[in-house]
C-alpha cells in the first residue's frame, strides 16, 4: 500500500490525487501492479504521511509539518510536568500507530488527538486591538457557529432520510427495487451535498443492465464507482459499458474488477446470461473475461 501511495504522489506531487480518492486510484492500479495478495477495497495506505502525500501532495505535507512545527515551537516556553509527559506519550502512541494503521480516520482517536493537541498547545494568540475589533470578532465567531449549526441540521435531516430509505427498501417485494417512498427519500438525499454520494450508491444497486435509460445509468454508476469502487459497482460498470458499445472501456473495467475482486462468480454468471441473450454486446466481453480469469489464476500459481 505504501508503494501505491508513492505512485499516486509521483503522479500528482503538488496537490495529490484528492481526498477520498485513494480507493479509486488503488482500483485503477490493480491490473498494472498485479498483486494477488491484495484483493478488495483499500481506501488507506496505513501510514499517515504516505496517505497525506498521496491525497494532498506537497501542499498537504507542508500544511501538516508547518502546523506541527508551530505547535512544537510553542513548547519551548513550557516547564513539563507529569501531566505534560503523559500527554506527550499519548500523542506519541497515536503518532506511531498512525505510521502503520489509520487511527485518526476514527472519531474516537481523532477526538483524543485534537483534545491533547489543544490542551498542550502553548502558542499565544491575541486579537489585534482596535476600534470594533472585539465586536467584529464576536460577530464573526457567531456567524461561523450559526453556519456550523445549519450544516449539522441539514446533515441530520439528510441522514434520517437516508436511513428511512434504506430501512424501507424491499417494501415493494421485488428484488432490486424500493418502495416509491424510499425512492423519493433517496432523491431528496441526493440533493444534499454531504450525503449525496451515499444516496447514489443505493440508487446504483437498482440498476438493471439494459438499453433503457442507458446514458443516465452509466453516468450514475460512473460517479458511484469513483466514490467507492465496490465489487458490484465495478463489474456493473463493465456490463453497462459493453451494453453501450464501448468494448475497450468495458474490457478495461472488467480487468480492473478482476484484480480487485477475483471471486466475482455471480457477476460472471450474469455476463454469461447477457452474452447468451445479447451476443452482439456481450459475447466479446465474456471471451475477454474468461481470458483474464485464466491470467489471474496463472499469476496466483506463479507467486
Amino acid at each position: 500500500m505504501w508503494h501505491e501511495a508513492w505512485l499516486m504522489f509521483a503522479g500528482a506531487p503538488w496537490l495529490g490525487v484528492g481526498f477520498g480518492q485513494f480507493s479509486w486510484q488503488h482500483f485503477q492500479l490493480g491490473p498494472l501492479l498485479q498483486r494477488t495478495n491484495l484483493s478488495g477495497l483499500y481506501n488507506n495506505s496505513h501510514n499517515l504521511i504516505f496517505q497525506l502525500a498521496a491525497e494532498a501532495g506537497i501542499a498537504g505535507l507542508m500544511a501538516l509539518f508547518t502546523s506541527l512545527g508551530v505547535w512544537l515551537y510553542g513548547l519551548r516556553r513550557t516547564t513539563p510536568s507529569a501531566a505534560h509527559w503523559w500527554g506527550y506519550a499519548a500523542l506519541g502512541v497515536l503518532a506511531i500507530h498512525s505510521l502503520l494503521e489509520y487511527p485518526l480516520w476514527y472519531v474516537y482517536f481523532l477526538a483524543i488527538a485534537a483534545v491533547l493537541l489543544g490542551a498542550l498547545d502553548e502558542t499565544r494568540y491575541r486579537m489585534v486591538q482596535g476600534k470594533g475589533s472585539h465586536v467584529g470578532g464576536r460577530v464573526g465567531m457567531g456567524v461561523i457557529l450559526l453556519f456550523a449549526l445549519l450544516v449539522l441540521i441539514q446533515l441530520r435531516s439528510a441522514y434520517q432520510l437516508l436511513e428511512g430509505a434504506l430501512t424501507g427498501r424491499g417494501v415493494s417485494g421485488k428484488a432490486g427495487t424500493t418502495s416509491p417512498l424510499a425512492q423519493g427519500q433517496l432523491a431528496d438525499v441526493q440533493r444534499m451535498p454531504l450525503l449525496s454520494s451515499y444516496a447514489e450508491l443505493s440508487q446504483s444497486a437498482l440498476i438493471e443492465v439494459n438499453a433503457q435509460g442507458l446514458k443516465d445509468k452509466l453516468a450514475l454508476n460512473s460517479r458511484v464507482l469513483r466514490f467507492t469502487p465496490i465489487e458490484s459497482v465495478a463489474y456493473r460498470q463493465a456490463l453497462l459499458l459493453a451494453q453501450n458499445g464501448q468494448q475497450q472501456q468495458a474490457q478495461l473495467a472488467w480487468e480492473q474488477a478482476i484484480w480487485s475482486y477475483p471471486t466475482g462468480i455471480n457477476e460472471r454468471k450474469q455476463l454469461e446470461h447477457l452474452a447468451e441473450k445479447d451476443p452482439a454486446h456481450f459475447a466479446a466481453l465474456l471471451e475477454f473475461a474468461l481470458q483474464k480469469e485464466q491470467e489471474y489464476a496463472r499469476a496466483v500459481h506463479n507467486q
